[in-house]
Parts: structure tokens; sequence; C-alpha cells
């Protein structure tokens, strides 16, 4: 067996074979003495430091140290750096992973806000508030329809020779339909040309209806089934010829 000595002041000498106080002196059991020399192997610092050196901050740095844990990275410094580029990562969107895209069902329209100028914080909110409106609105009920008058068409005139006389044996077969103060009533042509129609009055127009004889003219919009049409050919221009003029009707009916 060896034996390891520090060789000190007063240890110079026999048996020591050292010149130098620190030299190392070992015990060589081949020869059984004592010579200079080291151990094999042997530490002669840590980290810089000797004696009984404990750890210290500074002795590794996270390159040096292995990672043994189940975050990948060989390294302590691979392992932090690993979680730092992950740090806040996403799982997952609505349950897909990869590059992710909309689709639809990703949101409904209670999540998603209303920033239009419809009353509502959600999209849902503001569908509802344009559901009531439309519902408040009252549409305009059609109670009937109007169509042309099929009916006094090309109707056989009556001989004329004064103003005021009947133009047409035939009267109005069916009331017009209703009209408004603004429009509506009935028209009259002869032989396809249009004529002036009294609107309630019988001056200096060529022709006008009547429910009396001929003595008042109705007003246009007030013209009913049974009147006769009476004309002024002085105005005109023209009497009528019961052997060559046609008369027809212009007017609209309900359906």
């Amino acid at each position: 067996m060896s034996a390891l000595y520090l060789l000190r002041s007063g240890n110079v000498g026999p048996p020591f074979e050292a010149e130098h106080d620190g030299d190392t002196v070992l015990f060589d059991l081949a020869t059984r003495k004592w010579r200079t020399g080291s151990v094999a192997g042997g530490v002669s610092s840590v980290f810089g430091r000797t004696g009984a050196v404990v750890a210290q901050t500074g002795d590794y740095d996270s390159d040096q140290v292995d990672n043994l844990s189940s975050v990948p990275g060989s390294s302590v410094s691979d392992a932090l750096d690993y979680l730092l580029s992950n740090a806040g990562a996403v799982d997952s969107v609505f349950g897909r992973t990869g590059v992710i895209v909309a689709a639809t069902g990703d949101y409904d329209s209670d999540q998603v806000d209303n920033v239009s100028a419809v009353t509502g914080a959600s999209v849902s909110d503001a569908l509802e508030t344009l559901l009531a409106a439309l519902a408040a609105i009252q549409p305009t009920q059609i109670t009937a329809w109007a169509t042309p008058s099929r009916g006094n068409k090309s109707m056989t005139a009556s001989t004329t020779t004064a103003d005021g006389n009947v133009a047409c044996a035939t009267a109005v077969a069916t009331t017009p339909a209703a009209s408004t103060t603004a429009g509506g009533g009935i028209g009259v042509r002869v032989n396809g040309v249009n004529y002036l129609v009294g609107d309630g009055t019988k001056v200096a127009v060529d022709c006008y209806f009547s429910g009396n004889g001929g003595t008042t003219a109705r007003a246009l919009r007030s013209v009913v089934a049974g009147d006769l049409l009476y004309w002024n050919g002085s105005v005109a221009g023209f009497e009528l010829a019961a052997g060559t003029d046609k008369i027809d009707f212009v007017y609209d009916v309900s359906t």
C-alpha cells in the first residue's frame, strides 16, 4: 500500500527523498522507500479551488447540465429554449390542430359582437331588434285588382245632329273600378281615336257621361253602370253617323 504525504520543513532528509517544502512524496511498497511523485488521476483543484471544495454558483452553466426531464432537449439550455419558444402556445382551436382556418360553426350569433347601427350588443340581439321592427310594419292589404274591361268595345254609334245628342245607345256595362281623387275614370275612343270626356262638365268637351238624360255630366270617377255617352259635335268637329262610326269605352273593372 502506498501513502501520500505533503512534504514540509523538518521532513526533508532521510527517510524522505525530497528537497523542497510542498513536494509530494509517495511510499513505494516495491522498494520500501519514499520518493517524490504524484498519484495518477488525482485532482489538484476543483473549478480553480483547492482544499475542501463545496458547490457554488457558476460551477456549471445550463449547457453543461444534462436534461433528464420529459421536456425536449438534451441539455437544460435546450429544454429552457423549447419552453420559451412554446410559452403561451395554443394546443388546439375549436378542437382542431395544425394550420387553422375559419369554418362554419366556429362561433354562433350570440358570440359575435354587433358593431352596426342596429340596436343590440350581439348579432343575435340585433337580429331580434330587426325582427321586431319588421313585425310592427303592417303590410297594405290589396282588396282587389283592376284590369281593363273587355266590354263596351266596337259599339255602333248613334247618329247625332246637335250637341248633347246620345252618342251611343249602349250604356256603360260595368261600374268602373274605384279610383282616387287623382286618377281613374273612363275614356272614349271613336274609330280608335281618343276624344276629350267631360269630368263633371258639358262645356268645351267632345263628349260626356250622364245618368239623367244628359242634364248634368258625371265626374269621370263617378261614372256607373247604366250611364250613357252624349256627344258635342261642334266641339269634336263632326257629328256621328250610325253606319260608319264605332265607339269604345276605355275603363278598368275590379276582379
